[in-house]
């Protein structure tokens, strides 16, 4: 809880974050610029960051499991999982 708290108050992208074990965490963040405009194949973020985008909210709207095609757009909140340390990075 602690942890949690502590990202939400320090980073201004992490708007959530649910902790699944010391190691593992799903963060729901604002898509950092670099990612937009390009789709999540582009992005290799699973490669790249080991994390696996569950959701992306976009406007009042939800996409699950969105398709390797789809691509990022300003304002475009992610829903991530991953290693908590690496996911970190996208925080900051």
């Amino acid at each position: 809880m602690g942890v949690r708290l502590a990202h939400t108050l320090l980073s201004r992208r992490i708007f959530d974050e649910i902790q699944l074990s010391a190691e593992y965490s799903i963060l729901e963040l604002q898509a950092p610029a670099q990612f937009l405009d390009r789709s999540l194949t582009e992005l290799q973020l699973r490669q790249r960051f080991g994390m696996t985008i569950l959701a992306v909210r976009r406007g009042e709207g939800v996409v699950i499991s969105p398709e390797a095609g789809f691509v990022l757009t300003t304002g475009d909140i992610l829903v991530a999982l991953g290693r908590a340390d690496r996911l970190d990075t996208l925080g900051s």
